[in-house]
């Protein structure tokens, strides 16, 4: 009993340190490893919940964006190969040329450009003959025309023209025509 009293002590800071190393310590880093659990999970709902909410705006710009490519799609011809794409061009011109009344001498394809992985761009020049009347109403109905065609170069002229509406006027057109390949 001397000895618990002489040594009460150090008994008592033995037992405190006990205490603290095995119970309030591990207590302690139990609860803040809770506390940085719960805000790692707060802010991963948080973010869960913005993507959410962003994904109701992606789905609406991609309806957006799909309804906008069924539309622009409408602009572009859409044949599967290159022979079958020029006859296309072709045949609307032709179409374009007895709606005008104009005479269409000569069609000569020039090199195109690639716009991109689906799309390429060609010129067509061509060298036709007609009234003034016929001249303008062959450009009106180009650049009306659907799948889209337009005028990037154009030139009239004749021999000893006068004004009269009969004469007949040579005229020139460079059009530029896009295409788009179909995905497969």
């Amino acid at each position: 009993m001397k000895y618990i009293k002489k040594y009460s002590y150090y008994i008592s800071l033995t037992a405190a340190l006990l205490f603290y190393v095995y119970i309030t310590e591990p207590l302690y880093s139990f609860s803040e490893e809770l506390i940085s659990n719960y805000r790692l999970q707060s802010k991963r709902l948080t973010k869960t919940e913005d993507l959410l909410d962003k994904a109701g705006m992606v789905g609406e710009e991609l309806s957006k964006a799909q309804n906008n490519k069924a539309a622009m799609e409408a602009f572009f011809f859409g044949a599967e190969t290159e022979g079958q794409f020029k006859l296309q061009i072709q045949q609307q011109l032709d179409q374009l040329f007895k709606q005008s009344e104009c005479r269409l001498d000569t069609l000569t394809w020039l090199e195109g450009d690639v716009l991109s992985e689906n799309i390429r761009q060609w010129k067509v020049k061509i060298e036709f003959q007609g009234s003034p009347l016929c001249s303008i109403k062959l450009t009106r109905l180009i650049e009306e025309s659907t799948p889209s065609l337009e005028i990037e170069h154009y030139a009239f002229g004749g021999q000893n023209w006068t004004g009269v509406i009969s004469e007949v006027l040579n005229g020139e057109f460079t059009i530029n025509v896009w295409r788009m390949r179909k995905d497969s």
